[in-house]
């Protein structure tokens, strides 16, 4: 996975150490993630897979202009949008029972916070309601041309991981 998700690398990776050298941190945390959601929804249709990454893409991508610091809590809760359809559970119930901080099961539940909207956003466009589309992107002063730029690279991201 790691000479995968980096074209860079052309030693083969034999341990967990290697591959965090390599990626460094944020990246690593990030194909980590992607394995597990990977193993979880392994009895599913890939179509669930590739859509939590794909949304985990678009978030952290639209993160980056408003609170660059939060890339990877962006990248989870595109991740984390789709694992109640992994697991077979009420979203609500898992998102309580995972006991995350406030700031991310408001995002997760009531889509509020930069992390929220952004997620709204996405699942808003997902669904084709581009009157939501439209409100989310003035909201977060999100420009469509770029919203349109992340989608493209999110694919293109997802079409790499495969």
């Amino acid at each position: 996975m790691v000479n995968n998700v980096s074209p860079n690398v052309n030693t083969p990776i034999q341990s967990l150490r290697q591959a965090l050298v390599y990626l460094g941190e944020l990246p690593f945390k990030k194909l980590i993630s992607m394995f597990v959601l990977s193993e979880l929804t392994i009895d599913k249709p890939t179509i669930l897979c590739e859509q939590g990454i794909f949304r985990a893409k678009v978030c952290e991508l639209l993160i980056v202009d408003i609170e660059p610091n939060k890339m990877f809590q962006a990248y989870l809760i595109g991740l984390l949008s789709i694992l109640h359809a992994a697991l077979d559970t009420d979203f609500k119930a898992l998102v309580l029972e995972l006991n995350l901080d406030k700031e991310y099961s408001d995002a997760l539940l009531n889509k509020v916070g930069n992390l929220g909207e952004i997620l709204a956003l996405v699942l808003a466009n997902e669904a084709c309601n581009f009157s939501e589309t439209q409100k989310y992107l003035n909201k977060l002063d999100i420009h469509l041309d770029w919203f349109s730029h992340c989608t493209e690279k999110a694919i293109k991201f997802v079409q790499e991981v495969k």
